[in-house]
């Protein structure tokens, strides 16, 4: 058990660091021509800010991170920004916009990496929005969203779509619907569909690097496409456990726990059940979330690319017999998925912005009066056995 004062101490120095941080980024060049809108999450190595440009207008988001000597930092750079430094940009994938290295008043280094924003938030959060709202995603919707994200699959494998030279085929390793970012440009309807956008590469890595689990890297994003769109358009939620670690979860581990198993095929039988959705659309999700695991990375390659011609083949069969039907359909829930996307250059958008800022402020001082809670059931155990 740990100590009670052991545990406040640890929390009061993560508070006063990232606080002493915070005060050293204010002096930052980067502040004198961005405005702080609000802070967007943060964690136990650091937080992530949405900032504003005061010419443009532009809003980026920071993420930084504090580190234990400057040295080390240097020296081991966070791996999300190896490999945004090292990977070509693509549409599907968050655009990274630079970094800096520097020291806060505690002498402890900062890395502050700025990434372009996306107004909708991450594919889980439009997903709750529409739960609250009781309203299913439309069926072009989430195939336009699962087209997208095996085209990023199909690029981070192959490197489709860009220059194939020197290019370093990788893999991400948490493909969960909160590393996917929603963003709406804003427009006509045509030009305000959700684009995805892939983020958070802190868990991802080379296959040059790890030449011997190739296959198994592969396999483990494919399974998280699966998961990913199964939660979107499930309403149970048995949904959840689909974004649990495939490893443990997967229909065709062998070492996986009976019970595991049974309430996974729970979850693919109310999907072969859904009436809303056509058949054979199911029938791809299902294929995705039931890969084996254990296949080759070329099986898995050739995998990806086989369902995303068969999903860009279902799209265009349902456009050619109502032409307007994507268009249709996201009118019915722009609403929902991107409520603030024409107001993305407003340093603040009032509606959204308090709503998440407020449910923010709730996990943070949740989590405070957890961790004040150990504490003293702690403290209160020493002092009744001591």
């Amino acid at each position: 058990m740990p100590d009670p004062r052991d545990v406040l101490a640890k929390a009061e120095a993560r508070r006063l660091k990232a606080h002493q941080a915070t005060i050293a980024l204010q002096q930052d060049p980067f502040t004198k021509t961005h405005t702080l809108v609000r802070r967007i999450g943060e964690g136990v190595e650091g937080w992530c800010d949405l900032w504003r440009n005061r010419k443009t207008g532009e809003c980026v988001v920071t993420k930084t991170i504090i580190g234990k000597t400057l040295k080390s930092l240097v020296k081991g750079l966070p791996n999300e920004l190896y490999m945004f430094q090292n990977i070509p940009h693509s549409p599907a994938q968050v655009k990274y916009l630079g970094s800096a290295v520097g020291v806060c008043d505690s002498r402890s280094p900062v890395v502050r990496m700025q990434f372009e924003y996306c107004n909708a938030g991450s594919l889980d959060d439009c997903k709750n929005r529409l739960n609250i709202a009781r309203v299913r995603v439309p069926q072009s919707l989430a195939l336009n969203v699962l087209i997208q994200l095996l085209q990023w699959l199909e690029f981070a494998a192959t490197g489709a779509g860009v220059n194939k030279r020197g290019f370093r085929r990788f893999f991400h390793h948490d493909l969960h619907p909160g590393n996917i970012l929603v963003h709406s440009k804003g427009g006509s309807l045509a030009e305000s569909l959700p684009q995805m956008k892939i983020a958070d590469l802190g868990n991802a890595g080379f296959h040059d690097e790890q030449p011997q689990k190739t296959s198994y890297h592969l396999n483990y994003d494919i399974y998280y496409v699966g998961a990913a769109i199964a939660a979107l358009i499930h309403h149970d939620k048995d949904a959840s456990r689909w974004k649990n670690e495939p490893v443990k979860y997967s229909y065709h581990n062998d070492l996986a726990h009976p019970r595991h198993k049974d309430l996974l095929a729970v979850s693919f039988r109310k999907v072969e059940q859904n009436k809303f959705y056509d058949p054979e659309f199911l029938a791809i999700i299902l294929d995705i979330a039931r890969y084996d695991y254990k296949a080759s990375f070329d099986d898995g390659v050739r995998f990806v690319q086989v369902k995303l011609h068969k999903a860009q083949k279902m799209l265009a069969l349902r456009n050619l017999h109502a032409p307007t039907s994507l268009e249709t359909e996201w009118a019915q829930v722009k609403h929902l998925v991107a409520p603030a996307a024409n107001a993305v250059d407003c340093p603040y958008r009032k509606t959204l912005d308090v709503h998440l800022s407020l449910m923010m402020s709730m996990d943070v001082a949740l989590e405070a009066v957890q961790e004040q809670r150990v504490a003293h059931a702690a403290l209160k155990r020493m002092l009744l056995y001591d």
